[in-house]
């Protein structure tokens, strides 16, 4: 990797760290409960969020392909800095009810929209980045797309660390160091540069092409997605394990709180962070040794196993083992971006990924919201438990690629 193209990359890095240095973080949906009054009307927050990047996803993706990265990447720190200060004021007016509701839910709009733009576009950038630049082809953008990833979830993991101590005081002392962080993020998107080896990618990328143009690229794309058997498959896996895991994850606090103090609740999702990391790290070459799809199965294999065996013998034990199934989260999503990228057309990349990751937010917005209802007709740990169940899909579907995949010789 050249100088320049490495100088971006650190850059891409620290905008990762700050993007997702949210110290509300390991208490999000307890946060979202006090605001709305409930979990279910708390989780409403992510359904929002996943409904408006149901909304932009497809747009952000073609305007990256037709517009360029860089300009994709800056929109989505705004975004992303727009909602921390809403979430803010929604903080601050705690009291006033609707008026925090709104603020509440505003963000989570602009939330939205900031994943939309960030989901297909940045993945796709570093791909842009790394392609040609050394003999090891597809193995360069696994390992830097690991070391990349793996800044959000050391920034995580600091936020876990602080953020439970910073939440007993109060939410405000919790959400204002997350706005600065996310200003300093914005910062960090308005100073990555496209490396000079790819100024002919973007500027041969980019159309002054109006509407009819953009929804020709566009159904071009969904043609290629729908049409792709083996791209659709592990587009499905990837949807519903990611869907279902999201919102898993952000409402096992309600399961960690009533084995652990309020003050741990930072140190569960610390260890989350740290072992999700570690997987990041390593991703590019455990895919070089072991392949992709043996380490999404047993990454998914044994992630059921440690959480059923903390949900069904609850203890103080339970987070560290729930956590311990962290160390696959990278390796897996390395691996499942590794595989989608190289069945990707350079001319659609952005916006494949985004149809990828907008039926994804279409899943989310559809299951956090019945989650946070079971939850409340039946319980917290009824809700995780079904949801366990619901991650063997994703499983099932990697299991039959890959044996298909052996058959004929992938």
């Amino acid at each position: 990797m050249d100088p320049e193209t490495r100088q971006q990359i650190r850059r891409l890095a620290l905008l990762n760290f700050f993007t997702d240095l949210r110290f509300y973080a390991p208490v999000a949906v307890l946060f979202y409960a006090s605001v709305a009054g409930s979990f279910a009307a708390g989780m409403v927050f992510m359904s929002i969020a996943a409904v408006t990047t149901v909304v932009v996803e497809l747009p952000a993706g073609v305007f990256s392909d037709r517009k360029g990265r860089i300009a994709t990447l800056r929109a989505g720190a705004v975004f992303h800095a727009v909602s921390s200060v809403l979430m803010l004021a929604a903080a601050v007016f705690l009291n006033r009810g609707q008026s925090a509701r709104l603020f509440l839910y505003l963000s989570a709009a602009f939330e939205g929209m900031g994943r939309a733009f960030y989901s297909g576009n940045n993945d796709s950038l570093v791909h842009d980045m790394t392609r040609g630049r050394s003999e090891t082809g597809d193995g360069e953008f696994s390992e830097t797309l690991g070391r990349l990833k793996s800044m959000f979830q050391f920034a995580l993991a600091l936020s876990a660390l602080v953020g439970g101590f910073l939440a007993v005081r109060g939410w405000i002392f919790v959400l204002i160091p997350s706005t600065l962080s996310l200003l300093t993020a914005l910062g960090f998107a308005f100073s990555v540069r496209l490396p000079e080896h790819l100024d002919d990618i973007e500027e041969s990328g980019q159309s002054a092409g109006g509407l009819t143009s953009s929804l020709k690229h566009l159904g071009t794309s969904m043609k290629s997605y729908f049409g792709h058997r083996r791209m659709l498959a592990n587009g499905i896996a990837e949807v519903v394990g990611a869907a279902v895991g999201e919102a898993t994850y952000q409402f096992r606090v309600t399961f960690i709180a009533s084995v652990w103090p309020a003050a741990w609740l930072g140190a569960s999702r610390m260890l989350d962070n740290l072992s999700a990391a570690l997987g990041f790290v390593f991703a590019g070459r455990m895919i070089r040794r072991y392949g992709e799809y043996p380490l999404l199965i047993a990454g998914k294999v044994y992630g059921r196993i440690a959480n059923l065996i903390g949900l069904l013998l609850p203890g103080l034990h339970s987070p560290p083992v729930m956590s311990s199934a962290g160390l696959f989260y990278g390796l897996t999503d390395v691996s499942r971006q590794s595989l989608m990228h190289r069945m990707y057309d350079d001319s659609q990349r952005a916006t494949l990924a985004s149809v990828n990751s907008l039926l994804g937010a279409l899943t989310l917005a559809v299951f956090a919201p019945l989650l946070g209802l079971f939850a409340d007709r039946y319980g917290p740990l009824a809700a995780l438990l079904a949801s366990q169940l619901l991650m063997l899909v994703p499983l099932a579907i990697d299991i039959v690629l890959y044996r298909k995949g052996r058959r004929h010789g992938d």
